[in-house]
């Protein structure tokens, strides 16, 4: 029987320097039980559709496209070499408002489910190719105007708690609000000990004050305990979950895991953001030999446990 799946769509447009480089468009994929499809390979069809009629002007399908570790794909509309119908360059934008479908096979068995239908709103009307005017002197206005939205697009954008970045949902950002730190939207499959108990890490600070603070213990701190508890114990469970997601995923510290906390809230309000569990969390900041640091969840307060103790893992990641 065909899985019944659900999408978190993210569309956003990035505009080329001929206005015809494409729109490109993100999802988070889950199937029907909620699971995230994760590292996997699915089909996306796109039907554009000319809301007069309505009529499809262009189709395309991407084959093999891939989910990463948290079920997120990023593909690019109007790149497939050979499209089932119409060419993404001659689409009349300014002449017509143009929804789009959205169909996905998970299975690749040629068996697409229909996503949905979306209107465009004001942002891929920025491809108007057809809408060129020429100035004195030979400078295409089309020209200009796709330059600059390009320049605008690429420009880093200030995020707020609770926007999506890098795969995750923002809960600290900096005073710029261009740089700071997401975590995953939901918790590592099983709970998981913090390890090396017995053992103080040479290369990870202790911290034995109580809030924690400190080396160790600080925003920003959490990627540097996670590679040197790595570094120091390679089996280290918590730590290991974390960095599962990938390379950019660590631990967070412990001043890291209470803005989470502070946040929780607003991180549980985002669409397909699992909630957290009342439990203990843990942190990479570590109290001594025998205990870490860790955050509750349910009615705050953070506490040292024991390292031997099975707690919950949330990896996070920087922006």
């Amino acid at each position: 029987m065909k899985k019944t799946i659900s999408i978190v769509l993210l569309l956003f447009v990035t505009v080329g320097m001929y206005a015809q480089d494409g729109i490109n468009y993100k999802a988070l994929i889950k199937d029907n039980l909620g699971a995230v499809v994760a590292s996997q390979t699915i089909d996306v069809k796109f039907t554009i559709i000319a809301d007069t009629g309505p009529t499809d002007v262009y189709v395309e399908t991407h084959t093999g496209a891939a989910t990463d570790a948290n079920g997120i794909v990023i593909l690019t509309i109007g790149s497939v070499i050979t499209p089932t119908l119409g060419v993404f360059a001659d689409i009349a934008w300014s002449s017509d408002t143009h929804s789009l479908k959205v169909e996905i096979d998970i299975e690749q068995d040629a068996s697409f489910v229909d996503m949905g239908t979306t209107q465009f709103m004001s942002v891929p009307y920025a491809l108007q190719a057809n809408a060129s005017t020429e100035l004195t002197g030979g400078i295409d206005q089309a020209y200009i105007a796709a330059l600059e939205a390009r320049i605008a697009a690429l420009e880093p954008q200030p995020a707020v708690i609770g926007d999506i970045r890098e795969g995750g949902v923002v809960f600290w950002v900096d005073s710029t609000g261009l740089h700071g730190l997401v975590c995953a939207f939901s918790d590592y499959a099983t709970t998981a000990d913090w390890g090396c108990f017995g053992t103080d890490l040479p290369n990870v600070p202790n911290v034995t004050s109580t809030p924690p603070s400190g080396l160790g213990a600080e925003i920003g701190d959490g990627i540097n305990n996670t590679n040197n508890i790595l570094n120091d114990c390679p089996s280290a469970p918590a730590a290991v979950a974390a960095r599962s997601l990938g390379p950019e995923w660590f631990l967070p510290s412990a001043k890291e895991l209470n803005q989470m906390y502070i946040n929780k809230t607003t991180l549980e309000a985002v669409a397909e953001f699992s909630a957290f569990s009342n439990s203990f969390y843990w942190s990479s900041t570590e109290y001594n030999n025998f205990y870490a640091w860790t955050q509750l969840f349910g009615v705050g307060g953070q506490n040292a446990n024991n390292k031997g103790t099975t707690d919950t893992v949330r990896a996070v990641r920087a922006f």
